[in-house]
């Protein structure tokens, strides 16, 4: 066992080494040329709404709740959707979640305290955080034992309620004030059966702490238990723009952190990492850069921490 010093010092070393890969990628993708593919900012405005009304959600049955997905929308802006034909697409993700589920189903070095839980963020706005976060959903749901719960917790800006067309309907802070009771109400199923999200709600004077009460607490570790077999995803809001996604760095297991390549600065990326826990395994999704899949949208992909797994 490595003494306490040790154990202090390695994810310092080890970031370093994530830092030097990073900064390799991003130096090749300088000469690439930029992606077709939009921000998850363009996305917001040019998706249309299926939404579901606040009274609706009220009087509907609990279990009723429903949000289709516009395949063919989405397909469009770029999204991975399960019948898309992008193949590269999908293999770009399955390297990115292949680490993530053998952490959550133990497979890793060591065990990881709600391992289930999954936390993307950024170290600042415009990144493709929300971007990453629904595709990373939608290939965790193509796995054939593998259902997903996709929460938005980025209740500043809420970029992923907006995509999915549930503006209007009761959410995470909704249930966090008490104005809602039961999960069920906020919880919606998708036409992609083994992935349910969890719309931001509205907007609250001191949305920052209803995320960090001890109510939020208390279902991040029910929802650690009850859906132990599931991962749980919370988009979260960029680490250095606001407090709200440290706080929710503290109740999942893994963290994924999006970097745009040849924009985020090694020190912005240090800086937001320094605010997660040494406990945590984080991992970096280079994000708009070309690697092995030619015009790929992902650079690379890798894990660092106490406890993290090496990536192929």
């Amino acid at each position: 066992m490595k003494d306490k010093d040790d154990k202090q010092t390695r994810p310092i070393s080890t970031i370093e080494k994530a830092m030097q890969r990073l900064k390799s990628s991003a130096d090749e993708t300088k000469q690439a040329t930029k992606p077709e593919r939009p921000s998850s900012d363009a996305v917001v405005q040019t998706i249309p709404s299926n939404k579901i009304t606040k009274s609706e959600a009220t009087n509907i049955n609990r279990h009723a709740n429903y949000c289709e997905l516009d395949f063919n929308e989405l397909n469009r802006k770029g999204f991975l959707t399960p019948d898309i034909m992008n193949e590269s697409l999908r293999e770009e993700y399955r390297v990115i979640k292949r680490p993530l589920l053998n952490n959550m189903r133990g497979k890793s070095v060591a065990p990881i305290e709600h391992g289930n839980l999954l936390v993307v963020t950024s170290a600042m706005p415009g990144e493709g955080k929300t971007y990453n976060s629904l595709n990373l959903a939608m290939s965790f749901s193509m796995e054939h034992d593998t259902h997903v719960l996709l929460i938005d917790s980025d209740v500043i800006k809420p970029s992923l309620t907006a995509i999915l067309g549930l503006t209007d309907v009761p959410g995470l802070t909704d249930m966090l004030s008490g104005n809602v009771e039961h999960m069920s109400d906020i919880l919606y199923k998708t036409s992609i059966p083994k992935l349910n999200v969890i719309p931001a709600g509205r907007h609250y004077a001191h949305d920052t702490e209803l995320l960090s009460s001890d109510k939020m607490k208390r279902l991040t570790d029910e929802l650690a238990i009850r859906y132990s077999d599931r991962i749980v995803m919370f988009d979260a809001p960029p680490m250095l723009a606001t407090s709200h996604a440290r706080v929710m760095a503290q109740y999942a297991g893994q963290i994924v952190m999006i970097v745009e390549a040849g924009k985020t600065l090694d020190y912005s990326i240090k800086d937001a990492i320094s605010h997660i826990g040494n406990d945590k395994v984080v991992g970096i999704i280079l994000n708009k850069g070309r690697g092995a899949f030619g015009t790929s949208y992902y650079g690379s992909y890798g894990t660092y921490g106490a406890n993290a797994q090496k990536s192929d």
